[in-house]
């Protein structure tokens, strides 16, 4: 897929998969063409994962934001109080607020996130997407920047709870 989403950013393509290993769903990334987060502070990644039930019901979520931090250390609220004496306070400030994220994913580069949703003895289906956007500092209800760069979904059957 190539979306046309400025003239600064062409030819995005990712490829996302899900698969069971050890009764464990994985999720996997495969940055094919390049995607401009790395060079804008601004532009985001977007993970979003979510387990349905069998009547489509959404029984758990995560959602992982993958971009560059602000500054050298990670953008963490925790920082907030002191961003205010910064000369670049806006800047600083607005990283911040956003809270903890995942640095960018560099090419080649694995990197595990764990997640165990609590779930009951069942089938479900989980559902993945990749989600670019151009202005992560907008709302996240904000979508007219934000393209779906690819989705996926998997049927998994849960025998007995953990």
């Amino acid at each position: 897929m190539n979306f046309d989403l400025s003239p600064y950013d062409k030819n995005i393509n990712a490829l996302l998969t899900l698969d069971t290993i050890n009764s464990r769903c994985i999720i996997n990334v495969t940055y094919v063409t390049f995607i401009p987060i790395h060079c804008n502070q601004w532009h985001g990644v977007y993970l979003i994962a979510e387990v349905k039930d069998g009547k489509g019901k959404t029984v758990a979520s995560r959602e992982w934001l993958f971009a560059p931090w602000y500054g050298d250390r990670p953008d963490d609220k925790a920082f907030l109080e002191g961003d205010k004496k910064r000369p670049d306070a806006v800047s600083a400030i607005q990283a911040d607020a956003q809270g903890p994220h995942e640095t960018i994913i560099r090419a080649g580069e694995d990197r595990v996130l764990n997640w165990m949703p609590a779930l009951k003895k069942g089938a479900y289906t989980v559902q993945a997407k990749l989600i670019y956007d151009l202005n992560r500092y907008n709302e996240r209800t904000f979508l007219a920047d934000q393209t779906e760069i690819n989705h996926a979904s998997l049927s998994i059957k849960i025998d007995a709870t953990p």
